[in-house]
Parts: structure tokens; sequence; C-alpha cells
């Protein structure tokens, strides 16, 4: 059974089991607009306040993006993966709107 949970929560899990979290979703969630941006954001702030690690598998061509797992090897390392927050995040920088 496949649960749904917020991202405080599965940030607030992973401090707890004392893991990092996979950003994993793909160039084409950039397709989902601002929304897409402010998941992000969201993700990224709640991670670092909590200090829980992000990782990558690999980023796509445009340097900030995680890829997605479907068509990677699996001998890629987890490589860490941080979203720029000064300048891209509407919620933490009015500007970048």
């Amino acid at each position: 059974m496949q649960q749904n949970i917020s991202v405080p929560q599965l940030i607030a899990l992973a401090k707890q089991e004392r893991v990092g979290v996979l950003a994993s979703w793909g160039a084409v969630a950039r397709d989902h607009g601002p929304h897409y941006e402010d998941q992000v954001c969201h993700l990224a702030v709640v991670a670092a306040g909590a200090e829980v690690p992000l990782y990558a598998l690999k980023v796509a061509k445009d340097g900030a993006t995680p890829c997605h797992p479907l068509m990677l090897s699996y001998s890629l390392p987890l490589t860490p993966w941080t979203w720029d927050l000064k300048t891209t995040c509407r919620c933490c920088n009015p500007r970048a709107a």
C-alpha cells in the first residue's frame, strides 16, 4: 500500500532514521511551471532546516534538476544535491519571481 506523506513528514522521518533524501523527479517536472519551483524550494528549505542531506544520482543538463533514476545506471553513486535558494525561489527571494 502506497502512502502519501507531506514534505515535512518525509524530512522528519529521514532525520529520525538518520538518512538523506534522494531528489529524483527528472527534467520533465520543470514543465509544471512555478508550482514546480515552489515545491522544490519547500523541500530544500525544510531539509536544510532539519539538517537532512539531499542527494541525486545525476543532475540534468540544466545543472540543477536531479535526474529521474529510470534510465540511469545502477552503479551511479549518490552525490550531494542542493537548490540555489537565493536566486531561484520565489518564497525565499521575491525578485526571482
